[in-house]
C-alpha cells in the first residue's frame, strides 16, 4: 500500500493520481488530507516528480489499532539506516478523518522518539529527533534535516483515523528547491497576478493521460507555462498558439531557456493564431492533447449580476467555437483538458454553461474521480484564499 499526502486543492490531487496509476489500483482511504492505494508496486521517486498536487508520498508499513500504538517502536527501529554514523528521524501526524483522535499524539510521538534515541544510543549510535511546532514536517524542514537522504534519514508518516492508524515511510517529498527555480528564473515571468502556476499545469498534462510520443497543444499559450511544464514531464513534440504576438515571443524565450537548462532536444512550433481558426494552420487529426488555459475574464470579479452573465456568454461563445476546431484537428479517442472560469459574487458561485453544449458537439465528458467512493461527483476547481476567480477544470474525449 502506498500513501499520498495532498495538496491543498485536493480534489484536483486525487485526480490527477488515479489519472497516473489509471485503473490498476483500489482505494484503500481517501479524505482532504490523504489517499491510500493498493497497487502494485512502482518508482515513488519517479511518480512524485511528475506529480503537480501531491506533497509527499511512501508505502504504508503496518495498520494496527490505535490501542496498539506503543507496539510500533521494533517496527521504527527496524527502518532507520543503522549504518549511518548519526540517523535523523522524524514523525508526520496527519488525521484521515475529521474526527481522528489526535488529541494526545504529540505526547506519544514524543514518547516513542525518546525510547528510539534511547535504543540508539545503547548501540553506541548517534540520533536527532527532528521535531515541528506543526504536527507535520515540511517538505523544507525534512530537506534541511538530512531525512529525505536514505541513507542517512527516515521521515515516518502516522495517518490517523478513528479507530486505526497506518504508520508509514515516506519516500519522496515535493521538490520545491526546483519548482522555484524553474518558475522565478524563467526569462520572461508575468508578474501580474491570476496567472496560471506551475504545478496546476503539470497536473493538467497528467490528467490528459496522452502518451509521451504525441503532440501537445496549447492553443492559448500566453508564456508557455503548459509547454514548459510538457516539457519537464518528457514530451517532445509540443504546438503553442496565441492570438497576441507578444505572448509567443514570452513563449519562445521561456522555452529556449528551459532547453538550454534541461540540454533537451524539442520539437516545438508557435503559431499566430485565434483558436477560432487554428485549423488552417495545423493539419487535421494530427494533435495527442490539447491543454489550455483560456482568456478567462477580467482579473477582478464584474461587480453586478447582470456584468457576469454578459460576460458568461461571451466566453462561452468563445469556447464553443474553440471546440468546434479542436475536432478538426485532434486525433480519434484524444483529449481536451480545459480551464473554466468560476465567478463568485455574494457567496454565489457563475460557471460557465458549457458541459450539456459542448457533448451535443460529440465529445465525451471525462470524470478522472469515476472510481472514487466520495468524491465521484465533485467539480474540479482550483483555487487559492481571496481568489474571486476560481478554475474549474473540465475533460473532454472526442468521440
Amino acid at each position: 500500500m502506498y500513501f499520498f499526502i495532498l495538496g491543498h486543492n485536493f480534489i484536483l490531487s486525487i485526480g490527477e493520481i488515479m489519472s497516473l496509476v489509471k485503473k490498476n489500483f483500489e482505494i484503500e482511504e481517501e479524505s482532504k488530507n490523504v489517499l491510500i492505494l493498493k497497487c502494485p508496486v512502482f518508482d515513488l521517486n519517479d511518480f512524485q516528480k511528475k506529480l503537480g498536487g501531491t506533497i509527499k508520498l511512501g508505502e504504508i508499513k503496518t495498520c494496527l489499532p490505535l490501542t496498539q500504538f506503543s507496539k510500533i517502536s521494533p517496527l521504527i527501529f527496524s527502518l532507520l539506516p543503522l549504518t549511518a554514523k548519526k540517523i535523523y528521524f522524524g514523525f508526520s501526524i496527519y488525521p484521515i478523518e475529521e474526527t481522528a483522535p489526535l488529541k494526545n499524539f504529540n505526547q506519544l510521538i514524543k514518547d516513542l522518539s525518546l525510547k528510539i534515541k534511547k535504543d540508539l544510543k545503547e548501540k553506541n549510535i548517534s540520533s536527532r529527533w527532528v521535531a515541528s511546532k506543526e504536527p507535520s514536517l515540511s517538505s523544507v524542514v525534512v530537506k534541511k534535516n538530512n531525512l529525505d537522504k536514505p541513507e542517512k534519514g527516515v521521515e515516518f508518516v502516522i495517518l490517523v483515523s478513528k479507530n486505526k492508524f497506518y504508520l508509514g515511510k515516506t519516500a519522496a517529498w515535493q521538490d520545491f528547491e526546483k519548482e522555484k527555480y524553474f518558475d522565478f528564473g524563467r526569462p520572461s515571468r508575468p508578474i501580474k497576478s491570476g496567472l496560471l502556476p506551475p504545478k496546476l499545469a503539470r497536473l493538467l498534462i497528467n490528467l490528459s493521460q496522452v502518451e509521451k510520443d504525441e503532440i501537445i497543444l496549447d492553443p492559448f499559450c500566453g508564456s508557455g507555462t503548459i509547454l514548459s511544464e510538457a516539457i519537464g514531464l518528457g514530451y517532445k513534440k509540443i504546438i503553442g498558439a496565441d492570438i497576441n504576438k507578444k505572448a509567443l515571443n514570452r513563449t519562445k524565450e521561456n522555452i529556449n531557456w528551459l532547453t538550454r537548462q534541461t540540454k533537451e532536444k524539442i520539437n516545438f512550433q508557435l503559431l499566430l493564431s485565434d483558436v477560432q481558426n487554428i485549423s488552417k494552420k495545423i493539419p487535421s487529426s494530427s494533435i495527442g492533447a490539447i491543454i489550455t488555459e483560456p482568456y478567462l475574464g477580467p482579473l477582478k470579479t464584474p461587480s453586478s449580476e447582470t456584468k457576469i452573465l454578459y460576460l458568461i456568454s461571451d466566453l462561452s461563445h468563445l469556447y464553443l467555437n474553440a471546440f468546434k476546431e479542436f475536432r478538426k484537428i485532434l486525433k480519434p479517442k484524444a483529449k481536451v483538458v480545459i480551464i473554466s472560469p468560476v465567478f463568485l459574487l455574494k457567496n454565489k458561485k457563475y460557471f460557465l454553461p458549457l458541459k450539456d453544449k459542448i457533448k451535443k458537439q460529440e465529445w465525451e465528458i471525462i470524470n478522472p474521480l469515476k472510481n472514487s467512493k466520495k468524491f465521484n461527483n465533485v467539480p474540479l476547481i482550483y483555487h487559492q484564499p481571496d481568489q474571486k476567480i476560481w478554475r474549474e477544470i473540465l475533460i473532454f474525449q472526442k468521440i
